[in-house]
């Protein structure tokens, strides 16, 4: 598979409904730091945002040590997906806005898309891996 495939069904993966991801980011100590993520959204092929709360501990590691990762699988790992790429945390009430109408699922822990507690991380990604398990084992490299 050619590159240019492989990082158009990587981001078709990223972007599908309902994807349960993994977010990786780096501690003050080195050593990764692994969560579940559900709800992201991809723009313009190459930004991911993400929710969370301004309070978490991924928040400050992410202004400490922008590196991040992001692993996740369709269901039963028939594709696998990884992307890399530097965060940010994005305060912007018009991206938190357009996130927040984008899924409804926010409201189940953020009172609305101007909650002080409610932010975005935004995250530029760089290179990625994509895999079809039907067809290789081999995962295919992408840049963004």
């Amino acid at each position: 598979m050619k590159p240019a495939e492989a990082k158009r069904r990587l981001l078709k993966v990223l972007g599908s409904d309902g994807f349960v991801c993994v977010l990786s980011t780096v501690d003050a100590e080195g050593r990764p730091q692994s969560r579940y993520m559900g709800a992201l959204t991809i723009e313009k092929g190459k930004i991911v945002y993400m929710s969370t709360y301004r309070e978490a501990r991924k928040v400050g590691q992410i202004r400490a040590n922008p590196n991040v990762q992001i692993l996740g699988s369709t269901e039963h790992f028939a594709e696998i997906v990884g992307v890399s790429g530097q965060a940010a945390i994005e305060e912007s009430l018009a991206k938190k806005k357009a996130f927040w109408k984008a899924h409804p699922i926010c409201a189940t822990y953020f009172p609305g898309p101007d909650a002080p507690e409610f932010t975005l991380i935004k995250i530029a990604l760089q290179s990625g891996e994509y895999t079809k398990t039907e067809e290789s084992y081999a995962p295919v490299q992408v840049a963004f």
